[in-house]
């Protein structure tokens, strides 16, 4: 595998791994400005069932009703919203989420089953302060927490207070608020609930029988469809009885397990349950190692708001702390993209991504920077092609399985987010009308997305290198039952970190330039007619600090390739089965061309590097597209191939030039029927100038159209199209030219014919039917046979020779005096007798016939194309003398001349220009239409609807500078 080529791809699918891990979270942190000024809160409601019963069982059935209501209220009882959550009848989960909340206060939000309040929970204003809270659920321990948190400030104020409903005189939201934060921490007070009253009632001790107690009375409550806040407070009395722990002094009796022998609680016992429960709960002291302990349980119940919530706790206490750096930084990661202004602006760009996208990366042919640097979806697709390389057998596609095989692993073992919860991204129906502008979102990606990776990168590098590992449990990774832990050590840091820089380069790239939709468009009329976005002067400029960013995202892809190293360092000597990857399955030639590319790129990130293209040493300097960034002052012109018509591209809502239609034979019961089927022919974008700087802002030092330092001869450019008038009939053979008319053979039912495209036009003709039978029932035409030699018309054919047991292929003459024409029953000049060997393609200039033979080796499975020219044709004495043979796996399919060089496609993409020995005199991108045929100066392109006209080729040159590029990004 190449060494440059290696090492992208192990930073792209670094890159495509961790933005996968990290979009199935939710919640926000600080480490950067916010945009938005609401909260959003989602989770699950869950009802109690008889099984939650702590200490025995009973039967009893939960909630199951799809008139439920979610409510938010303020904590003096204000209702600020109302939503009807999602029910799965699978699961019996009801999915809720509530957007648009004001930020710094205190919610209890209360689950209604008709006007009957049945569960709660608290949503403390430091839980609120993260800007989105997922995974939120309500359910009987919840519930019991708000009892617990109502006690604790009704006894602190000597009045009777209930959370969420209105406040008795004397009280103010500010001492609630502060009592909240102070001495009951929600988030904390139910994980103290859920630990007392795990397991079996022998795990009940003295000091938690009250909180099992007082949860067993909001099941039972629930169960009975009553307020549990009513039952407690006297005014609803159950009718069941429920399971209660006895407590004497240290001694603790467990209830009976016949259900029969429970007992309703007396209004005193009630009392007594929910004081001791109350008086029960200290929050444990604010220490960074109390914030660890409690981030990991709420990492392992997959709870990712609430983890990374401690963890920043932690790090206000001790900003070095290893575990908090760590967890601060994979959580806010796994939260990035479910931040709400993320989440917002995302989702209604992602309604025009693809038109955009294809404005960026479709409007210049050499997709520069983007399709190198600035596109996952370009770099998720190297990755795929690497992947069928693998299966092909490649060596390159192999190496990069491997790779993209570790950085999965890793994904996986990461932290994940709960299951069962409804994306935010799929509650979002925005409009195209209502997608923000390109500078809203890069101002998301400036204001959340680059200062939030940068506080992610700094907590990890105060735990690189220092010996801390850090294990992911089987519940953190959402398997509790069948998974294996797995301990993150240094590789993983490392990886991480180079991953998150190459990110920061892609970011930064992506915010330096202007890409606003010109005035007088929106996202759907810009669609019809991209070609003005892609004129307007504005677009592609560098904002005003662009070139700052360009430079801030050089010195991040010298970090990701320097973190990268330090990956390889860290993991090739560890064993196998240790941490969440590695690489000793390795052979040595992968860690040689490894540490070769990370050289080589570190290299060509530092400065000026030569390379070895076509036989010569080609000088790039990639920090130029950093350090002196291309504008549109660097691009050629655009322009459609074809003239744009305004009202077809408002009805197919992209840029259209013309309706054709075809007939097609449709079978029903009652036979046969001709249908009309009506297709819009698109306008392509395409250059219409070539490129005005051959260096690219010193990114190719020294190049130019006369030196040809770096070997290229830029672009082909688009000077005229047609749309072609009529039906074309299909082409079975090359097309070839008199100067001034295209002609090629072309099937017309039964038999054949020659047919004639103006290209100045677009318009066709039938110029004559053509039996190619030549009398031998062996014989057929062959592709690209076509040519016009003298006034008069050859074609190329293959014939079976049953004496030598060969094919053998020849040009014969078209007699066109008969009706209608025919192939002269006699070859006119001997090409090839070979059976793997065959004519690809055949040119005229002067008098003398040029033609390609391509020869299959079956020892080697390659091809190599022989050059011929022919003299002598016209007069009767045919002389053949190879030219050159060309030295790499090619076949050519096209041919042309012109004075002393011949023209063939390169890739069935470009247009390559050779001298009379082989030597690659130029190569040039084409846009739009591939080219077809040579006429005079200018090359045409055709199709079944276009007929498109290239510039005059000019001068020197030898690679396409996307070639040269993508040896290097």
């Amino acid at each position: 595998m190449k060494a440059r080529t290696w090492a992208k791809l192990i930073l792209m699918v670094l890159s495509i791994a961790v933005f996968a891990a990290c979009s199935s979270g939710g919640g926000s942190i600080g480490g950067g400005p916010v945009v938005s000024n609401k909260m959003a809160v989602s989770g699950v409601v869950s009802f109690p069932a008889s099984t939650d019963m702590v200490g025995a069982k009973r039967a009893r059935t939960t909630i199951v009703d799809t008139s439920i209501t979610v409510e938010a209220y303020t904590l003096d009882g204000v209702l600020v919203a109302s939503v009807h959550p999602s029910y799965n009848d699978a699961t019996r989960i009801y999915s809720y989420s509530i957007q648009d909340l004001p930020p710094n206060a205190d919610y209890i939000l209360k689950v209604k089953k008709g006007s009957q309040v049945l569960l709660k929970k608290l949503i403390g204003k430091a839980q609120a302060a993260a800007g989105i809270l997922s995974g939120q659920t309500i359910d009987a321990v919840s519930t019991t927490a708000v009892m617990i948190a109502s006690q604790k400030v009704s006894t602190a104020n000597s009045l009777t207070i209930i959370l969420g409903d209105a406040l008795p005189t004397g009280t103010t939201l500010a001492s609630l608020s502060a009592a909240i934060d102070a001495s009951i921490k929600p988030a904390l007070l139910e994980q103290t609930i859920t630990a007392a009253v795990a397991g079996s009632s022998s795990n009940v001790t003295s000091s938690t029988a009250g909180f099992a107690n007082l949860l067993n009375l909001v099941i039972g409550a629930v169960i009975e469809n009553k307020d549990p806040a009513a039952v407690l407070a006297g005014h609803e009395t159950l009718t069941g009885g429920v399971p209660i722990f006895v407590v004497s002094g240290n001694t603790v009796t467990p209830p009976s397990t016949d259900p029969s022998t429970w007992q309703v609680p007396s209004y005193s016992e009630i009392v007594i349950i929910l004081t001791d429960s109350a008086q029960g709960y200290t929050p444990p002291t604010n220490t960074a190692k109390a914030y660890d302990d409690l981030a990991a349980q709420y990492l392992a119940a997959q709870d990712i708001a609430n983890a990374n919530l401690n963890y920043e706790k932690a790090l206000s206490i001790d900003p070095n702390d290893k575990e908090a750096n760590f967890g601060g930084a994979i959580t806010s990661g796994i939260m990035l993209i479910q931040d709400a202004d993320v989440t917002t602006v995302v989702n209604k760009w992602g309604v025009v991504l693809p038109t955009a996208s294809q404005v960026v990366q479709g409007a210049s042919p050499i997709k520069v920077p983007f399709a190198n640097m600035t596109s996952l979806p370009v770099s998720s697709n190297v990755a795929l092609r690497a992947a069928k390389s693998t299966v092909q057998g490649s060596s390159e596609g192999s190496n990069a399985q491997k790779a993209l095989y570790a950085f999965k692993l890793l994904r996986s073992k990461l932290p994940q987010q709960k299951t069962g919860l409804i994306p935010l991204a799929k509650q979002y129906a925005m409009a195209p009308a209502s997608a923000p502008t390109v500078s809203e979102m890069q101002a998301v990606i400036d204001n959340v997305i680059i200062p939030r990776i940068n506080t992610i990168l700094a907590r990890l590098a105060k735990i690189e290198g220092q010996g801390y590992s850090f294990t992911v449990t089987a519940a953190m990774q959402g398997n509790p039952l069948y998974g294996t832990p797995v301990v993150l050590s240094d590789p993983e840091f490392y990886t991480l970190d180079a991953a998150l820089n190459l990110f920061q380069t892609l970011f930064r790239v992506a915010t330096s330039y202007n890409f606003d939709l010109p005035s007088g468009y929106t996202y759907d009329t810009i669609s019809q007619d991209p070609l003005a976005m892609v004129n307007d002067p504005s677009v592609f400029t560098l904002k005003s600090n662009g070139a700052a960013k360009m430079n801030a995202a050089l010195l991040n892809a010298r970090a990701a390739i320097a973190k990268a190293g330090n990956a390889y360092d860290a993991v090739k000597s560890r064993p196998a089965g240790v941490g969440a990857f590695d690489i000793s399955n390795w052979s040595a030639a992968d860690r040689t061309d490894f540490t070769n590319a990370l050289s080589q790129l570190s290299a060509g990130l530092a400065g000026p590097v030569n390379l070895n293209i076509g036989n010569r040493s080609v000088t790039i300097d990639a920090t130029k597209l950093f350090t002196n960034p291309l504008t549109r002052n660097n691009l050629p012109t655009f322009r459609y191939d074809v003239p744009r018509d305004a009202a077809l591209s408002a009805k197919y809502g992209k840029p259209v030039a013309a309706e054709k239609s075809y007939q097609v034979q449709v079978y029903y019961p009652g036979g046969p029927v001709m249908q009309t089927v009506t297709y819009p022919v698109g306008c392509d974008l395409v250059a219409s100038s070539d490129l005005p700087d051959y260096t690219l802002n010193g990114i190719l030092p020294g190049n130019g159209a006369g030196n040809n330092v770096a070997g290229f001869n830029a672009i082909l450019p688009v000077v005229d199209g047609k749309v072609i008038s009529g039906t074309l009939a299909p082409a079975m053979s090359g097309y070839t030219t008199d100067g001034t008319f295209i002609y090629y053979l072309g099937y017309s039912n039964p038999a054949y014919a020659l047919n004639k495209l103006d290209p100045a036009t677009g318009t066709t003709s039938k110029v004559a039917d053509v039996n190619l039978s030549n009398g031998n029932p062996n014989s057929y035409p062959i592709f690209n046979s076509t040519i016009i030699l003298n006034g008069s018309f050859y074609t190329v054919m293959n014939t079976w020779n049953s004496t030598s047991q060969v094919y053998e292929a020849a040009l014969y003459k078209v007699d066109s005096t008969t009706t209608p024409w025919t192939v002269s029953t006699a070859p006119t000049a001997p090409l090839s007798s070979s059976n793997n060997t065959w004519v690809t393609a055949v040119a005229v200039s002067g008098s003398d016939v040029y033609y390609i033979l391509n020869t299959f080796d079956l020892m080697t499975y390659s091809n190599r194309s022989d050059f011929y020219k022919m003299s002598g044709v016209a007069a009767g004495s045919p002389a053949s003398t190879l030219l050159f043979s060309s030295s790499a796996d090619s076949s050519y399919m096209k041919l042309a001349v012109s004075g002393n060089y011949l023209f063939t496609n390169s890739d069935n993409t470009g247009l390559v220009k050779w001298d009379l020995t082989g030597n690659t005199v130029a190569s040039y991108a084409t846009t739009g239409l591939d080219w077809s045929v040579l006429m005079g100066s200018n090359f045409y392109g055709v199709n079944d609807s276009k007929v498109i006209e290239y510039g005059a080729v000019p001068a020197g040159g030898a690679q396409q500078l996307a070639t040269l590029l993508r040896r290097l990004f």
